[in-house]
């Protein structure tokens, strides 16, 4: 799978549907995150998905809210909140969040993000091996 995979689709090119685009892809990554969170829960690690699977889902959401971010200028958020689509709150949220986008430290973090994803499955592969020579014996 390329970096560059996502799912950002918009029935037509207009603000309300570039602006629901943006929130539902918000939405979205919250909740991979939480699900990302959650896989480390024993009670929720086999309903979630692997971590790679999770790890995928979490890029393919990344590139898909940065698709909308971009779709997004400056004068599309003062109409957006002149048609009562977001708040002056929401606006200010979206600007961080492109910010945050845009910010190279915001790769590093990824980096570790996904160091640590890696280091827990190595743990969990490493238990799971464990558990089944102990068995085997």
């Amino acid at each position: 799978m390329t970096n560059s995979a996502h799912i950002f689709t918009t029935e037509d090119d207009s603000l309300e549907a570039r602006i629901h685009a943006y929130k539902t892809m918000s939405n979205e990554l919250h909740n991979i995150e939480a699900s990302q969170k959650l896989s480390q829960d024993k009670k929720w690690q086999d309903r979630l998905g692997t971590e790679d699977e999770l790890q995928q889902a979490h890029n393919i959401i990344k590139n898909s809210l940065r698709a909308t971010l971009n779709n997004i200028r400056d004068i599309d958020l003062q109409k957006a909140q002149e048609k009562g689509l977001m708040t002056a709150e929401d606006i200010i949220k979206f600007s961080a969040v492109k910010q945050g986008f845009e910010n190279p430290s915001d790769s590093k973090q990824d980096k570790i993000d996904k160091n640590k994803a890696d280091i827990q499955k190595s743990r969990n592969q490493n238990n799971r091996n464990e558990k089944n020579n102990y068995f085997e014996k």
